[in-house]
């Protein structure tokens, strides 16, 4: 299997501490893979050495087969699409929703001034504005949809330019009931409809991730806990040594779900 990210013996270290200790992990193409652990865990430092954001002091990163620090990374990162709140600038609140997904065609924020727009530039827009549930917003504009709306959006836009590896950090973080179960259903139809497109979703909420599984990286202080096909590696003690408290894995209908007794208790 071809693999669209391999990273051999990554290692980080700032302020004394090793943030990522040593991680080598892969993931194939095609493949929808989880990244799980706490706070701390070193999630949000991986995703950002994948995204050529930032640098390990050691070992070798390899996106698509090219390794960073031996090629350009724009033209890389133009095959990535990301969704989340902690890798993207914030958008401008004046702009409509089509607006918004239509300059993810560019990977930019806003409209690039002298491009050419053509007419499949728009309707691609407009194909995954219906695509997220969101057509009947399109003359919107962004800072007055809810929630969970901006994150189908955020979606729609991260997938307009057909990306090869999409990545969604905590995406469902501050939504409802409701914008949860909207976003999870959008993501679920999007890695139907394209069983090429690589995924990394991370997220701390198990009962969000996607039937679709694949693989899962179960982090702790920087290290490797598991790594590898899901169905062998998320289980009830994986997660409980990732998250140093007593989780019960339940499947049930193809959906997950954690019962969780902490190690310690609070008392006010």
């Amino acid at each position: 299997m071809e693999d669209v990210i391999r990273l051999e013996g990554v290692t980080l270290r700032r302020g004394g501490r090793t943030i990522l200790d040593s991680i080598d992990w892969r993931v194939g193409k095609g493949r929808c893979c989880a990244m799980l652990g706490p706070n701390g865990a070193g999630k949000s430092t991986l995703l950002a050495i994948v995204t050529g954001f930032m640098w390990p002091q050691e070992g070798r990163v390899f996106v698509f087969g090219e390794q960073y620090g031996r090629v350009e990374l724009g033209p890389l990162r133009r095959r990535i699409g990301i969704v989340g709140h902690s890798r993207l600038p914030e958008f401008h609140g004046d702009m409509t929703a089509f607006e918004t997904v239509l300059a993810g065609r560019w990977g930019t924020i806003v409209i690039p001034p002298r491009v050419k727009i053509e007419e499949r530039d728009i309707e691609a827009a407009r194909r995954e504005l219906a695509a997220a549930g969101l057509e009947r917003f399109a003359d919107q504009y962004f800072e007055n949809l809810s929630g969970g709306e901006q994150m189908r959006l955020q979606l729609a836009r991260a997938v307009v330019a057909d990306p090869e590896l999409l990545i969604l950090d905590e995406p469902t973080t501050g939504l409802d009931l409701g914008g949860r179960a909207a976003f999870n259903g959008a993501l679920e139809r999007l890695l139907a409809a394209r069983p090429n497109l690589t995924a990394i979703v991370v997220t701390h909420a198990i009962e969000d991730l996607p039937t679709s599984l694949d693989d899962v990286l179960l982090l702790r202080d920087g290290r490797i806990v598991a790594s590898g096909p899901a169905r062998e590696h998320l289980t009830s003690e994986n997660l409980s040594r990732a998250f140093g408290c007593e989780v019960e894995l339940i499947r049930r209908n193809g959906h997950f779900q954690a019962q969780v007794t902490p190690m310690t208790d609070w008392n006010f």
